[in-house]
């Protein structure tokens, strides 16, 4: 059984000329549910009759400027589900304790 997984993930558009915009992003995830990704670049890639692709690095001022970076979200819980998640079970955990301090003070 595979508990966890980590790796580089990309996302890609086609743009209305033929080429194509790639978001490249690091994750990690448990259970592919809780994931938490960083690292976002973008890159232009244009594809040749030979099979080859050029490759243009955009930086992320670059994309948002040009409006192309809308085109390619990671998915909010893909991005801090995993941060979420470690959030609300230290939550609980707090409040268990409080109310358990709570009880046993009476």
């Amino acid at each position: 059984m595979i508990f966890f997984s980590w790796g580089r993930r990309h996302r890609q558009a086609r743009l209305p000329d033929g080429r194509y915009l790639v978001l490249i992003y690091q994750t990690f995830a448990i259970f592919w549910v809780f994931a938490v990704s960083w690292g976002a670049r973008y890159e232009i890639r244009t594809p040749y009759p030979n099979g080859q692709w050029a490759v243009q690095p955009l930086t992320a001022q670059q994309a948002a400027e040009s409006g192309v970076d809308k085109a390619l979200p990671i998915g909010f819980w893909w991005r801090w589900g995993l941060l979420i998640a470690i959030g609300a079970g230290l939550a609980i955990a707090l409040m268990s304790t409080l109310v358990s301090v709570l009880i046993g003070a009476r």
